[in-house]
């Protein structure tokens, strides 16, 4: 329906002033400026102008429900009173009461004013006034305990935020049935995820994520895709056996490159792909960062598989775990074979500034100078480049008698072979830390890495048993190759997960990290117990020799003391 001005009958102008101004006074002396349009010529209150309304909050409220209605327009809702619909004087049965016929007759007669036009509906809520009080243009008012009834019904379509939702007045009783269905809907909803939500939908078929992250490009891709790909593996033979609680496993890969940003973003990806744990890391760098994205999401449980840093574990957030060996470990253990074993007094230690290896490097300084030895040379050098002649050159200018490099396969790889190139292989040992136990270092370097020494725990040649046979034949038909290092600490990782869910017949991470925490398993790697720290007791070093393109057991740690390997 159109809007039309407000014509007032008689005076005009002085008429519209008076009854502005009595309007004025009856809204506690609100201005024109007051979310009123400024013409105020029978237009209602100014949408745009409603964050700046004046008065108390139930004017406010009734004048946008205009439950004050007029008189002879009637309420254009329920058309009580004399309102006549568009189109109603066609139909019969429609029309003005009989006391407002007559009274428009008597403005219609000869003597009655001149140039009145009918008066037209005007939008209600603008005049709101005590009870008792007239209002001008004989509109009438509605009760005042009705009026707060219906305010409160109104009140009901507020959020929690204050801000009303747009929905049509249907009336108090409807209103209020609507919400109080709405309301029951939802409590039965939550009902029903509460009564599943001990298995978060266990019967759900909507498979269950495991996120895997680590250097899947770049220089030290070959160790995050042996792990990406052992996941894959575990993840078959569990889909294979009815999967996890009935659901299916699926492996979400995030390449996180070695490097700290890419590995929140690579994080964040995953949380947002709603994986219920992540089982994989290779850099400290990266995965130290990865583990502040899954603490701040819920604290989703991390396994790391092969990030060695002491700082991992020790950040006290009770959903990370580590399945490898820690680096104030093996540190000391690098020192003291060198110095016990091999018979080096004077060791040279050089590392790429990386997380990892500076404090693995430090560590074995420490070892060193507090069992008698001394440091011929201790520096970084920068990971990535095609030549290091300068470094190793300097390295063999302190005329050490072992020299331990702590960084990863491809500089070592490098190392080597300059350090044959240079004929330096007659003059001192070359070691270098865990991270150079991998196939990829062998490959790398060529027959420049025979004679090289590496520390680490229980690799694939080392691991046996059943559950080891079945990994490896599972891992070869479907790579075409054997199990690479961190592979079978990916199996006992991706196992760990599998037993953990299964435990807490949950997979919050909450129930989750309990069960980590509770569990105990055999694993290819050897017992897995996690202590408070999420650490797993302290392994079993053993020292290896590169000979014939294969890494071969010498020596074990027991009690302290290096003996052969059996």
């Amino acid at each position: 329906m159109a809007r039309h001005r407000l014509r007032h009958p008689g005076a005009g102008g002085a008429r519209r002033r008076a009854h502005r101004g009595e309007r004025g006074r009856s809204q506690g002396g609100r201005s024109r400026r007051g979310g009123e349009h400024p013409d105020h010529r029978g237009r209602g209150p100014s949408t745009l102008g409603a964050g700046r309304r004046r008065g108390s909050r139930l004017r406010g409220q009734l004048r946008r429900e205009r439950l004050v209605v007029d008189r002879d327009a009637g309420d254009p809702r329920t058309h009580r009173g004399g309102g006549l619909p568009v189109g109603a004087e066609d139909h019969p049965g429609h029309g003005p009461p009989p006391h407002r016929a007559q009274r428009g007759a008597r403005h219609n007669t000869a003597g009655g004013r001149r140039g009145h036009r009918p008066r037209k509906r005007r939008r209600a809520g603008r005049g709101i006034r005590r009870r008792g009080t007239p209002l001008p243009g004989g509109r009438r008012h509605v009760d005042r305990k009705r009026l707060i009834k219906k305010s409160f019904d109104r009140r009901a379509r507020f959020s929690d935020t204050g801000q009303a939702n747009q929905v049509p007045y249907e009336g108090g009783n409807s209103l209020r049935s609507r919400y109080l269905l709405s309301l029951t809907a939802c409590l039965a909803l939550a009902v029903t995820a509460c009564g599943s939500g001990s298995s978060n939908s266990a019967n759900s078929n909507e498979p269950i994520k495991i996120g895997v992250t680590g250097p899947f490009s770049g220089n030290y891709a070959a160790p995050g895709i042996d792990i990406q790909n052992a996941a894959k593996v575990m993840a078959d033979q569990f889909n294979k056996q009815g999967g996890i609680m009935g659901r299916k496993v699926q492996i979400v890969p995030g390449d996180d490159q070695c490097d700290a940003q890419v590995g929140v973003q690579a994080a964040e990806s995953l949380v947002s792909q709603k994986v219920v744990a992540f089982a994989g890391g290779y850099c400290s760098g990266a995965s130290i960062p990865e583990t502040d994205v899954l603490k701040k999401h819920g604290g989703i449980p991390f396994l790391g598989v092969a990030s060695s840093n002491p700082k991992l574990t020790e950040q006290g957030y009770n959903n990370v775990f580590r399945i490898v060996i820690r680096d104030d470990q093996e540190g000391p253990q690098d020192a003291s074979f060198l110095m016990s074993q091999l018979k080096a007094k004077k060791i040279a230690i050089l590392h790429d500034n990386s997380t990892y290896a500076k404090a693995l490097a430090e560590f074995a300084r420490d070892k060193t100078t507090k069992d008698g030895g001394s440091v011929t040379y201790y520096d970084a050098l920068t990971p990535g480049q095609k030549d290091y002649t300068s470094a190793i050159t300097r390295v063999a200018s302190t005329n050490p008698d072992a020299f331990l490099f702590t960084g990863y396969y491809a500089e070592c790889a490098t190392l080597l072979k300059e350090y044959k190139d240079l004929g330096l292989d007659k003059k001192f040992i070359f070691m270098g830390g865990g991270g150079n136990f991998d196939p990829a270092l062998l490959t790398a370097a060529g027959t420049s890495a025979s004679g090289t020494y590496v520390l680490f725990p229980v690799g694939p040649e080392t691991a046996k048993g059943k559950e080891f046979d079945d990994f490896k034949a599972a891992y070869t038909k479907a790579t075409g190759k054997d199990p690479a290092t961190y592979s079978i600490y990916e199996h006992d990782a991706m196992m760990l997960t599998k037993l953990a869910i299964e435990k807490a017949k949950s997979t919050k991470p909450a129930d989750i990290n309990n069960a980590l925490h509770s569990i105990s398993y055999d694993g290819i790697t050897g017992p897995i117990k996690f202590d408070k720290k999420g650490d797993r007791q302290e392994l079993t070093e053993i020292a290896f020799q590169v000979n014939d393109g294969k890494f071969n057991p010498l020596f074990k740690s027991q009690n302290g003391q290096w003996v052969k390997f059996s």
